[in-house]
């Protein structure tokens, strides 16, 4: 949780000078300190107890290690104000508070809370090659000084003062109210942010085996979606194809059944003419229809028919036809077995044999050429 400097429960600031130039001034520098002091407890709302401005003069006791105590200050310090004159910036002692509360500022993570204060002229500031080139100008020069010149000679007391005092004051209480994190705080934020971000690498690494097994999940189940495409596109195919086709044959088969009924009619006919023409009365050739018809159920039945493509009725079309025929022609070369019906029925089963296995060979033989 983000908290400010100006919470803390003990809010301390430095007050880095130079005595010889307090001392050369009567006692101006310190009670400039004294009056920033006063005004920045009562902008922070701050008791004595909780809130003070260090000085050496005062905080350094007598045989006490200086260095020691400068240290020890600055690390608790959480402001820093140094008076800027020619004296301090060529003061080793000066520049080495500087550069300490500069690591302190990094460690408590801010770059704001460092606040100069111009109180004699200093032409190094004023030349920019030698203020690059001095470590402690080139750093006073980056943040926003307050020039005391024009107050330094006045009442510390008049109104002109308190007011520059109390317009200093707000700046430096501004930045103590910002956003903070102590360095404790922001180390678990940071701790916190590196946890969260090895945990979403871990996810990620997690997910890219995932995400390719899915992907590679997702492509199976496209191709078999697209064979199945592809096969019911060819069975569709392959359906229409067999239907044309079976329609054709269908045709076909009915158009060579109808052509062997007009030639079996044709033959019948023949036939039923030759008997008329031989003497046969109308009796006989009723007979003979259905003698013929019978013999050649009857052959179908022995032989196993299918002697032509119209099935039993092509059958019987061949019984009717032999026995015409046989009725016709044994009698004339001689070869009489019996008269009457059974005659006629044993000449037309011979008949319709004899054409069955003619018509059987016929078949056969066609089929045997056939390429």
């Amino acid at each position: 949780m983000s908290s400010a400097l100006a919470e803390l429960p003990d809010l301390i600031g430095f007050f880095s000078y130079s005595r010889e130039d307090d001392e050369d001034s009567d006692g101006s520098l310190s009670a400039l300190r004294e009056r920033i002091q006063r005004e920045l407890r009562g902008q922070l709302g701050r008791s004595t107890k909780t809130f003070r401005l260090w000085q050496d003069k005062e905080a350094i006791a007598a045989g006490t290690l200086w260095e020691a105590e400068i240290t020890t200050a600055v690390t608790q310090s959480s402001f820093f104000i140094p008076i800027i004159t020619p004296t301090v910036v060529r003061s080793p002692y000066c520049r080495f508070e500087l550069d300490s509360f500069l690591a302190r500022e990094a460690a408590l993570g801010r770059n704001d809370l460092v606040f100069p204060i111009l109180y004699i002229k200093v032409a190094e500031l004023e030349d920019s090659e030698r203020r690059k080139n001095d470590p402690v100008l080139s750093i006073i020069a980056k943040r926003q000084y307050l020039d005391w010149r024009e107050f330094r000679h006045r009442d510390i007391s008049s109104t002109e003062v308190r007011e520059a005092v109390a317009r200093f004051c707000a700046n430096i209480c501004e930045a103590l109210n910002r956003p903070w994190l102590s360095p404790d705080e922001r180390r678990a934020r940071e701790a916190g942010e590196a946890e969260r971000q090895r945990q979403e690498t871990e996810v990620e690494r997690a997910a890219v085996p995932r995400k390719k097994a899915e992907e590679a999940l997702a492509r199976e189940r496209a191709e078999e979606e697209r064979r199945r495409r592809e096969a019911e596109t060819a069975r569709q195919k392959e359906e229409q194809y067999l239907g044309s086709e079976g329609q054709a044959t269908d045709d076909a088969r009915w158009e060579a059944r109808a052509w062997l009924i007009f030639r079996a009619s044709i033959l019948v006919v023949a036939a039923l003419g030759a008997s008329v023409i031989g003497g046969r009365t109308g009796e006989s050739i009723v007979i003979i229809l259905i003698v013929g018809l019978i013999s050649g159920w009857l052959v179908s039945k022995i032989v196993g028919g299918a002697g032509t493509k119209l099935g039993l009725f092509g059958d019987m079309m061949l019984g009717i036809i032999g026995g015409s025929i046989t009725s016709y022609v044994l009698p004339r070369i001689g070869f009489i077995l019996v008269g009457g019906i059974i005659g006629a029925t044993i000449n037309a089963i011979i008949g319709a044999m004899a054409l069955q296995w003619i018509v059987r060979l016929f078949r056969t033989s066609v089929a045997n050429r056939a390429p």
